[in-house]
């Protein structure tokens, strides 16, 4: 027994006939029916209700409660990197930064650009804001030179929070603990001089 693929497609959506046809029809060729998955016995009772819509205010809770803190937290580094004694385009980069607002390969694929989400330098990882500054092997490579003469600890799974939250712990008063943003800064600028993702060979908006 198999789908009428051209019937299914005729009577619903795209996405629903793809859920649909992804669905293994009976092998016996039985008649289906309806089951209560979150029950023992296939069949829905108050009490297995009850405790599923527990379950799903507990998990709404704690995400909304996830995303709050992080607001904060987020919201605390903008107030002291205006405080930074770095120049404005460095403090307007890293606000950018911390707003997850740096046109990187897998933002512009997220904003519908079709795109090859893999790092436009090394081309072995998605290339999301984290990896391009500090977890892609070339660039890596470089905070390893530039990590020997100031005294910030990183390895290469730290994220622009880490770094970024490192700097304000040490002092962001200190004009050695603002090199890295701008060092973070300039690596930037270069990947953008090596491959343009602007250019119509890399990207295509719809």
């Amino acid at each position: 027994m198999s789908w009428d693929i051209r019937l299914i497609h005729s009577l619903f959506c795209t996405e629903d006939s793809s859920k649909i046809l992804s669905i293994r029809p009976s092998l016996m060729n039985g008649e289906d029916i309806i089951r209560w998955k979150f029950g023992s016995r296939g069949i829905y009772t108050v009490k297995t209700g009850y405790h599923v819509q527990r379950t799903l205010d507990r998990e709404e809770q704690q995400d909304q409660s996830s995303i709050n803190t992080s607001t904060q937290v987020r919201n605390g580094m903008l107030t002291k990197l205006w405080k930074i004694n770095a120049i404005p385009k460095v403090k307007i980069f890293w606000w950018k930064i911390l707003h997850n607002g740096l046109p990187v390969a897998d933002n512009l694929s997220k904003r519908g650009c079709k795109i090859d989400t893999l790092c436009q330098i090394c081309g072995e990882e998605i290339e999301t804001i984290d990896h391009m500054l500090l977890q892609c092997r070339v660039t890596w490579e470089i905070w390893t030179m530039a990590l020997s003469d100031i005294s910030i600890h990183l390895n290469r799974s730290s994220t622009v929070y880490d770094l970024f939250s490192y700097i304000l712990n040490t002092g962001a008063e200190d004009q050695k603990n603002i090199l890295p943003l701008m060092l973070s800064w300039r690596i930037w600028k270069m990947r953008n001089k090596l491959l343009p993702l602007c250019s119509p060979k890399f990207c295509s908006c719809s």
